[in-house]
C-alpha cells in the first residue's frame, strides 16, 4: 500500500496530512512506477529472490510436500494514490470523520507480483469515526435515550430495583452491618443478592468502625444520613460502576464493606449526583481512613479498589490540589497492577465451578483491568506518560461478558457462562490482531466482551502515544530525510488500518439474543470506547493533539492564552478530502447542542462520562481552529464550493443556537465559546471545568487574530 508522499507533519502530531495551501491547487498526482519519487527508499533486495525455489509445505520432515515459489518481480508498482479525493455521496449524512480512502482502494493489478488482499471490510462500507454511535440507525434513539436516562441498562436497573424493593421491608429482617475488618478471603453465598438497606444502626456501626479499626475522629455532622448514603451507592452503581465494571453488583453487600470503600463509594456517587460539596468532605474521610488502614504490601482487594476510585475521583472531579494529588500517586498504581498480575497469573483458574471462586478471580482481573483504563485515562488528559503499558503488561485473559458478570445468582450466573460467545484470549493477543491485522477476523473479534472492547479502544491510545513520543524523537534526531519519510508512511498506515479496525469492532456488534448491544448493559462500555476512538483519530490526524494539556492542571491564565496563540499558529490544510470531513464532523459536534435544548431542564447522562468530554474536547479544538483558517484566509484564498457549504451551514446553525453572536463576529470565536458553556454546563466532573475556560481563552485569540487580518 503506497501511502500519499505528498505531506507534511502538523504540529507535534507524527501523522501527515496532505501537503495543500489551499484547495484550490489540488491535482491528481502521476502514475508512480519503480521507487517513490516522494519517498526515494531503495531497499536492498536479497539475490536469492531472483531466482524460483521449490520450498517445504507444513514441516521440515522427508515426507513434507515441496511448492514452487517463483521469482519475486522486480518491475512491481506501487498503488495509485488518489489525492484523497472521495464522491460526494459515500459520505452518509451524519456519520463523522471518514478514514483515507486509499484503506480500501484496491492496488492496482501488476502482471506476475504475488496477490496480497486485506479481506478486513467490506470495500462499501464507510469508516467514520467522529460519530457519536458507529452505526447510523443508532444515532438519533440511543444519544436520546443516553440523554434523558431511559436508556434500558437492564441488569444493573433491574438488580437496583429489586434492592429498592427490599429496602421497604423490615429492617430488622436484614443483618446488621459487621463490626471490624472484613476477612481477606471473604466467600460470596452461593444464593447472594445485593444488599443496600442503610439503616440508622448500621449508620452507627459504621462511624464506631471509623474511630475503632481506622482511628478516624469524626463528627456526627460529617456524615451523611443513612438514607443519603443509601442513595449515594445507588448513584455509584447506576452511574459509575457501569462505566467501569469493577464492583459486582448481584453479591454487593453494604453491611460488609469496609468502611474507607464505602465512603469512596459515597463521594462518586455524591459527585456524579451533584453534590460537590458532600463529595469533597467524603474524599477527604476515605483518604484518612485508608491511609490509617496500615497495608503498605500485599493489600488485600478492596483497598486498592479504594485508592483507585479515590485518584479517579481526584484526577477528574477535584480541582487542582486534588489533581497533583492524584497524578503523584500515578506510582501506586503502576506498583500495584505489577504485583497483583503477577499474584492473579501465578495462580490457576479454580478447579471447582463455584460462583464464589469465580467473582473473586474476575473481581481481580477487572480491577487491573481499571488500573489501566484510569492510567490511560490520566495520559488522554494530560498528556503524562503511560504508568501501564500495552507489552507485556496486558498478557491478561479478557475480561467475561458484562452479561455473565451481572447474572443475579449462580444458577443465572452457569447458565450465562453456558450461552458466554467471547473467546478465551488475553487482552494482548486482541491487540496484537487489531493493530497488526495478524488473524483478525470480524465475525470473531465483534464476540469480544463490551469490557474487553473497552480496554482495547484504551490500548490503541496508548500505543498511538508510545509511537507518537518514538516517531518526534526519531525525526528531530534524524539525518536521513530517507528514513524519515519511511518512517512516517509505515506510521501513517499503520495507525489509519488499526483505528479502522477498532472502529468495525464497534459498528458490527450485536447482542446473542439479537437485542441491540448498545441499548444494553453493555452500552455505556461501547459509548466510551467509541469515544477514546475518537480522541485517537482526531489528535493523530489533525493536529489537535498539538495543544498543551498542562493547562488543564494550571491555573496561570498568561500560560493559557500563549498556549492557544501558539495552537493557532500551527498550519492546518486545507483539502477537499478534509472538507469532506468537516462537513461530518459538524452534525456529530452540533448533534449534542441541539438536543440538549429538548432536556435542558434534566440532568444528562452524558455527564458522567470522562472519555466523551475529552472527545467532545478534542473534536472541538479542530473543528473551530478549522473554521478559523477559513475565516482568516477568505481575504486571500476563496474558499471552495464544498468548504462555503459548511461555512453557510454552520452559520445557520449559529443563528439557531447562539442567539447573542452578530453578523459580523468570528464564527470560530462564537462557536468555541458554544462548547465552553455547553461542556461547563453537561458534565459533573471538574475536570470539564478547566476545558472549558481554555475554549473561552481559546475564543479571545480567535477574535483578536481575526481583528488584526493577515501578517
Amino acid at each position: 500500500m503506497r501511502i500519499n508522499d505528498e505531506t507534511i507533519i502538523q504540529y507535534e502530531s507524527f501523522l501527515p496530512s496532505p501537503r495543500v495551501s489551499s484547495s484550490s491547487e489540488v491535482s491528481d498526482p502521476d502514475l508512480v512506477t519503480g521507487t517513490s519519487d516522494g519517498m526515494e527508499v531503495e531497499f536492498p533486495m536479497d539475490p536469492n529472490l531472483l531466482n524460483g525455489v521449490y520450498m517445504p509445505v507444513g514441516g521440515n520432515n522427508d515426507n513434507a510436500p515441496y511448492q514452487y515459489i517463483p521469482a519475486y518481480p522486480t518491475d512491481q508498482h506501487h498503488a495509485v494514490y488518489d489525492s484523497h479525493m472521495q464522491l460526494l455521496e459515500q459520505f452518509n449524512q451524519y456519520q463523522g470523520f471518514p478514514i483515507d480512502p486509499n484503506l480500501t482502494a484496491g492496488a492496482p493489478q501488476i502482471n506476475n507480483a504475488p496477490i496480497s488482499s486485506d479481506n478486513t471490510f467490506p470495500d462499501t462500507e464507510n469508516v467514520n469515526i467522529l460519530a457519536l454511535f458507529p452505526c447510523q440507525n443508532l444515532d438519533q434513539q440511543a444519544l436520546t435515550r443516553y440523554l434523558d436516562e431511559s436508556f434500558s441498562n437492564k441488569s444493573t436497573l433491574e438488580l437496583l430495583r429489586i434492592v429498592s424493593d427490599a429496602s421497604s421491608l423490615d429492617p430488622s429482617s436484614f443483618e446488621p452491618r459487621r463490626r471490624g475488618p472484613l476477612a481477606r478471603n471473604t466467600k460470596v453465598p452461593n444464593g447472594a443478592h445485593p444488599r443496600m438497606t442503610f439503616a440508622e444502626d448500621d449508620r452507627t456501626a459504621f462511624l464506631t468502625d471509623l474511630k475503632e479499626q481506622y482511628d478516624l475522629e469524626v463528627e456526627d455532622s460529617q456524615m451523611p444520613d443513612s438514607k443519603d448514603i443509601q442513595t449515594y451507592m445507588k448513584q455509584f452503581f447506576e452511574s459509575f460502576n457501569p462505566r467501569l465494571p469493577l464492583f459486582h453488583l448481584p453479591s454487593f453487600n453494604i453491611s460488609v464493606t469496609p468502611p474507607p470503600l464505602l465512603l469512596a463509594m459515597c463521594s462518586v456517587g455524591a459527585l456524579l449526583g451533584a453534590e460537590k460539596e458532600v463529595a469533597i468532605t467524603l474524599s477527604e474521610l476515605a483518604k484518612q481512613a485508608l491511609q490509617n488502614a496500615g497495608s503498605s504490601y500485599n493489600r488485600p482487594l478492596w483497598e486498592v479498589q479504594c485508592k483507585l476510585l479515590l485518584i479517579a475521583q481526584a484526577a477528574f472531579g477535584g480541582d487542582l490540589d486534588e489533581v497533583n494529588w492524584a497524578l503523584e500517586n500515578v506510582g501506586f498504581i503502576q506498583r500495584e497492577f505489577s504485583s497483583r498480575k503477577a499474584a492473579l497469573l501465578a495462580t490457576s483458574k479454580p478447579e471447582s465451578n463455584g460462583w464464589s471462586d469465580w467473582i473473586s478471580r474476575e473481581s481481580s482481573k477487572r480491577l487491573l483491568f481499571g488500573m489501566f483504563v484510569i492510567s490511560s485515562l490520566l495520559t488522554l488528559t494530560y498528556n503524562i506518560s503511560p504508568c501501564i503499558s500495552t507489552t507485556e503488561e496486558l498478557k491478561i485473559e479478557m475480561p467475561a461478558d458484562e452479561h455473565v458478570w451481572m447474572a443475579a445468582d449462580e444458577d443465572e450466573w452457569k447458565r450465562a457462562t453456558v450461552a458466554e460467545e467471547s473467546p478465551k484470549i488475553d487482552v494482548y493477543t486482541a491487540l496484537t490482531k487489531v493493530l497488526f491485522g495478524k488473524d483478525f477476523d470480524l465475525d470473531s473479534e465483534t464476540q469480544w466482551s463490551a469490557y474487553a472492547v473497552n480496554v482495547l479502544m484504551h490500548a490503541v491510545d496508548i500505543h498511538m502515544w508510545h509511537i507518537t513520543q518514538s516517531t518526534q524523537s526519531f525525526m528531530s534526531f534524524s539525518a536521513d530525510a530517507k528514513e524519515e519519510e519511511q518512517m512516517k508512511a509505515l506510521c501513517t498506515s499503520q495507525t489509519e488500518a488499526a483505528l479502522s479496525r477498532c472502529y468495525m469492532i464497534l459498528a458490527h456488534r450485536g447482542s446473542s439474543n439479537g437485542e441491540n448491544s448498545w441499548d444494553d448493559v453493555e452500552g455505556p462500555l461501547l459509548f466510551n470506547g467509541m469515544s477514546v476512538l475518537r480522541s485517537c483519530y482526531v489528535r493523530a490526524f489533525t493536529g489537535s493533539g498539538g495543544f498543551d494539556r498542562a493547562m488543564l492542571f494550571n491555573n496561570d491564565e498568561q500560560a493559557a492564552y500563549a498556549a492557544a496563540r501558539n495552537y493557532i499558529k500551527s498550519d492546518q490544510v486545507r483539502t477537499p478530502f478534509l472538507s469532506g470531513a468537516v462537513s461530518q464532523a459538524l452534525d456529530g459536534l452540533l448533534y449534542p447542542l441541539q438536543m440538549i435544548h429538548k432536556f435542558s431542564e434534566k440532568e444528562t447522562t452524558l455527564g458522567r462520562s470522562v472519555e466523551h468530554a475529552l472527545a467532545m474536547w478534542d473534536t472541538a479544538l479542530f473543528y473551530t481552529k478549522w473554521v478559523h483558517t477559513m475565516e482568516t484566509q477568505q481575504a486571500y484564498v476563496q474558499p471552495e464550493n464544498k468548504e462555503r457549504q459548511n461555512l453557510e451551514r454552520l452559520s445557520e446553525v449559529l443563528r439557531q443556537v447562539d442567539e447573542r453572536r452578530g453578523e459580523n463576529q468570528s464564527m470560530a470565536a462564537g462557536l468555541a465559546r458554544l462548547f465552553a458553556e455547553y461542556i461547563n454546563a453537561s458534565w459533573t466532573w471538574k475536570v470539564t471545568c478547566r476545558m472549558s475556560n481554555v475554549l473561552q481563552k481559546l475564543a479571545v485569540v480567535y477574535e483578536k487574530d481575526r481583528a488584526a487580518g493577515p501578517v
